[in-house]
């Protein structure tokens, strides 16, 4: 497999009256880890729907795919990845965000390898070993499908959260909506001070989602944000 160098990340918006319906509802992971993957030399894009030139040939038009699924846009993702598995099949397909974590079933049969944690350093970790033409499914804290049966490797420890804050630039056509007095009620955006809790309640994901644990942000850093 030739070097990943073009990378990018695909999210769908709720078909449901949530925020997600927003024009401009950027996810801060999404937009984090692309800030992550740029400083590492990768070529990292948003496509975002609602504010994005979503057509098919622009969002394969990459060495990667990465599909941040939360469940109100799961059967989006999984259109768009049955299509790029179709008319793309050479294009490596990596999915997280809180659907891959908590129900990875649900995305291991879409894509190469599934991301059931924190992914500041599992995707990278992922992507350098499918430029070396490794194989992305012996890394800790993912899932993948084989023979018919998800297969889930080892959890990894949580990374400690990065002071790098995330570029918003990033994502595909925000400049169209991101300036003018007009438009700032378009925009919805998220500050990330702290993650997880120590808490296990059992009517919330957080734990599962963080690792039980909990992790602060230097002052300096939030500020920056």
């Amino acid at each position: 497999m030739a070097p990943i160098r073009r990378v990018h990340f695909i999210e769908y918006n709720a078909k449901v009256g949530t925020l997600q319906m927003y024009p401009v509802f950027p996810k801060y992971g999404t937009a984090l880890l692309a800030s992550i993957l740029r400083g590492r030399g990768y070529d990292a894009r948003i496509f975002l729907e609602g504010t994005s030139d979503m057509s098919f040939e622009r969002l394969a038009d990459c060495d990667a795919v990465c599909f941040p699924v939360f469940a109100p846009a799961l059967t989006k993702v999984r259109a768009c990845a049955a299509r790029i598995r179709r008319e793309r099949p050479g294009i490596p397909i990596i999915a997280g965000g809180p659907q891959a974590c908590l129900f990875p079933d649900t995305v291991a049969d879409i894509c190469d390898v599934a991301v059931r944690c924190e992914g500041d350093e599992a995707l990278p970790e992922i992507l350098d070993c499918l430029s070396k033409g490794g194989d992305p499914r012996t890394i800790p804290g993912t899932s993948f499908r084989r023979d018919g049966v998800t297969v889930h490797n080892p959890d990894r420890p949580p990374p400690a959260v990065p002071d790098i804050g995330p570029d918003f630039t990033l994502i595909d056509g925000f400049e169209r909506y991101g300036r003018g007095v007009r438009t700032y009620r378009r925009v919805v955006n998220t500050l990330q001070t702290s993650r997880g809790c120590r808490f296990r309640c059992k009517f919330c994901p957080t734990s599962r989602l963080f690792g039980g644990t909990y992790r602060t942000r230097s002052i300096d850093a939030v500020i920056e944000d």
